[in-house]
């Protein structure tokens, strides 16, 4: 009897330890726990206990203590699943080990990123006065750069699975690179209009809120019903209209960043959102490919679904649009017409060159990025859900290596960061060419991120270095006109050559390395002022 009443409070005690475990998290989170430094400590003692444990014995030493003393009592009431599992099985809610432990470290993770945010929260005034933002917000933009992350995990996973989709229903891949690229088409023809548009709404919620709140649910439907779409008009359909909401809402949705920050903090606030929307990125391409690997074409869309209407409920909710707008006193992007009349007149060689080298290293690598999944599962075999996985080791060195590549910059000046980084590709990309198994793309796939990082950060600044008489508006326009062009014209040419060497996806690389080789050409004839 002694040992059945011991082993009922096992489990009581253990039932306390997990509310307070999942409880722990939501009060870190909120603050409270940060500013009890004792609890604090005791609760990550008691963490570091259990998942300690945990690793040593693969089990919980509760659940191993109360298992013991049911077996004095009687050997057949004793279980061999985890204790959560068990007795929330008997109370009718089926649930596996595996689902409990998952939950598990998703809440160990946020309980160590909520602790660190509190921590780098609480240092920030002091890192805050040293960058030159005494009053940053790091909050706001924590919580606006998570909402545009969470806008932009859409894409990857569309990037990824749509050439799939459409490849299975027999199309070319001229046809197949065309609609990736709507995106391009619609963002060049309707984000100016719905951006000017923006700016002149007046409701009760905001100038830019209405059309986040038009552009989601309509991304979000039809994201969703692209894996449902049977016949290759239905998919194309549901392409477009994913296009279009986006469009709605993407041009408005940056135009925040200049609502909520005065001019002298936009820079690292977008600095912050970038880093965010890249590590977004990656987690898209991982996330997406083992939910395709589980659950099937359907459940990487559902998921970004998901996601956009949960960043759209966010951004509702907790973010607010200034009444009284920061001053405009920046330099604002010219238009198209603009910027070419000004070239125009200056006649500066250098920025022509440069101007090339940005069309075509975006040539190359836009490509590459249309067709990656496909060359995957064409040429080497490899399954969507694990070619996800791989292809997030690019965007993670993307990440990782942004802010070292302007630090390199600073160092060793931005021009010959950036021609090492086109010269590596060129090599990488021939060595694509001869690839042959999953181990050796990796080979691939790491060193090209780190290259991609060297030159994509630093391109924008020596595009302003070539002409620094010219409005950095000016630059900047000509700069996002170079890329879009490149962007529609990059992946259909590739997609072209594929098709005229028989579906021979190996292609791509040979293409990239061309135009890889043509940037590094170009750069070289840049002279910087």
């Amino acid at each position: 009897m002694l040992y059945q009443w011991l082993a009922n409070l096992v489990v009581v005690v253990h039932a306390l330890l997990v509310l307070g475990f999942v409880a722990g998290v939501g009060l870190i989170w909120a603050g409270w726990l940060h500013r009890r430094r004792g609890l604090q400590i005791l609760f990550w003692l008691l963490m570091a206990l259990g998942w300690g444990s945990f690793l040593i014995w693969r089990d919980c030493p509760l659940t191993l203590l109360e298992n013991f003393l049911r077996a004095q009592v009687d050997p057949a009431s004793t279980y061999a699943t985890g204790c959560i599992t068990h007795y929330l099985t008997q109370l009718g809610i089926p649930i596996t080990d595996r689902w409990v432990n998952r939950a598990g470290l998703v809440l160990l993770l946020l309980a160590i990123v909520g602790t660190l945010y509190w921590h780098l929260r609480a240092g920030w005034t002091r890192w805050a006065v040293l960058l030159g933002v005494p009053d940053f917000p790091l909050g706001r933009t924590l919580l606006l750069g998570g909402c545009f992350m969470g806008m932009g995990m859409t894409m990857p996973i569309f990037n990824h699975f749509v050439p799939i989709f459409l490849k299975e229903m027999a199309l070319p891949a001229v046809l197949i690179t065309f609609v990736l690229t709507w995106d391009n088409y619609i963002n060049m023809f309707v984000q100016p209009v719905v951006g000017t548009l923006s700016d002149r709404t007046r409701t009760r919620i905001g100038r830019r809120k209405p059309w986040v709140l038009t552009g989601s649910p309509i991304a979000a439907t039809a994201f969703l019903l692209v894996p449902l779409m049977a016949t290759p008009g239905g998919v194309m359909l549901t392409i477009f209209l994913t296009n279009l909401g986006m469009a709605l809402f993407r041009s408005p949705g940056v135009a925040l960043i200049g609502d909520l920050y005065p001019s002298r903090q936009r820079s690292f606030a977008n600095g912050i959102i970038n880093l965010m929307v890249g590590l977004g990125a990656g987690l898209a391409y991982y996330l997406g490919g083992t939910l395709y690997g589980l659950y099937g074409r359907e459940a990487p869309f559902l998921f970004g679904s998901a996601i956009m209407l949960l960043t759209l409920g966010v951004i509702l909710l907790f973010v607010s649009e200034p009444a009284r707008l920061p001053g405009c006193d920046e330099e604002r992007e010219a238009g198209l017409r603009e910027s070419l009349m000004v070239v125009w007149r200056v006649r500066n060689l250098s920025l022509l060159w440069m101007l090339l080298a940005i069309l075509c290293w975006f040539m190359g690598f836009t490509a590459l990025e249309a067709l990656l999944s496909l060359y995957g599962k064409q040429v080497l075999g490899i399954s969507p859900d694990q070619m996800g996985r791989l292809v997030s080791l690019l965007a993670f060195m993307v990440v990782l290596f942004a802010v070292p590549s302007g630090w390199l910059a600073t160092r060793f000046g931005r021009k010959r960061v950036i021609g090492v980084g086109v010269v590596g590709l060129v090599g990488l990309l021939l060595y694509g060419f001869f690839v042959q198994s999953p181990l050796m793309l990796v080979g691939f796939l790491i060193p090209a991120g780190i290259c991609w990082a060297l030159i994509n950060v630093n391109a924008l600044p020596t595009l302003y270095d070539t002409a620094p008489q010219l409005r950095a508006g000016v630059l900047t326009g000509l700069y996002y006109f170079a890329s879009n062009l490149a962007a529609v014209a990059g992946p259909q040419l590739a997609g072209l050559l594929v098709d005229l060497s028989g579906d021979n996806y190996r292609i791509v690389f040979l293409y990239g390395a061309c135009f890889m080789g043509l940037a590094a050409l170009c750069l070289h004839q840049v002279r910087s002022e």
